[in-house]
């Protein structure tokens, strides 16, 4: 009777679970490759808050975040990207010529547009770009765990989210 019992519940269980699984609650969300800092430039060493001084005197079409990366994100098989206030771009890591290296992480957007990602990484540093929505986004160290995002206006990309 006990065991007819327990049977019935690990069968509704296993009901239950794989339920929660075909509706896709259970899956987790692409991790964030990085957030904003509203960290202070005191935080920086003199060296690194040079750079940073730099590359916001820098005459170009860019404007300059500092921002936290997230290393581990560049396990996931999906990484999310805040590009903007509102807006998050979700990419999947694809293959190049049917190789994957833990080196260079290639991904494409999931809405079926042609917006992308290329990051390289070179131990505990990263630098990469994105391409959504008309816009550039390089992600660059500066130096001692310090990161930027660039954002540059470019008219030739297409617009984010459209085939």
């Amino acid at each position: 009777m006990q065991r007819e019992k327990f049977g019935r519940s690990l069968r509704f269980r296993m009901a239950v679970l794989l339920g929660l699984v075909g509706t896709g609650f259970l899956y987790a969300q692409a991790p964030a490759l990085f957030t904003y800092s509203d960290e202070p430039q005191s935080t920086m060493d003199s060296k690194t808050q040079g750079v940073f001084q730099e590359r916001l005197r820098e005459k170009t079409n860019a404007v300059v975040r500092r921002v936290n990366v997230n290393m581990g994100s560049l396990a996931s098989e999906s990484i999310s990207l805040p590009v903007e206030a509102g807006k998050t771009l979700t990419v999947r890591r694809k293959s190049l010529d049917g190789k994957r290296t833990k080196e260079v992480w290639i991904g494409a957007a999931t809405d079926g547009s042609t917006d992308e990602i290329v990051i390289v990484s070179n131990g505990m540093e990263i630098a990469g770009s994105v391409r959504c929505g008309g816009k550039l986004y390089t992600i660059d160290w500066i130096g001692n765990g310090v990161y930027l995002l660039n954002t540059k206006t470019l008219k030739s990309i297409d617009e984010c989210g459209t085939k």
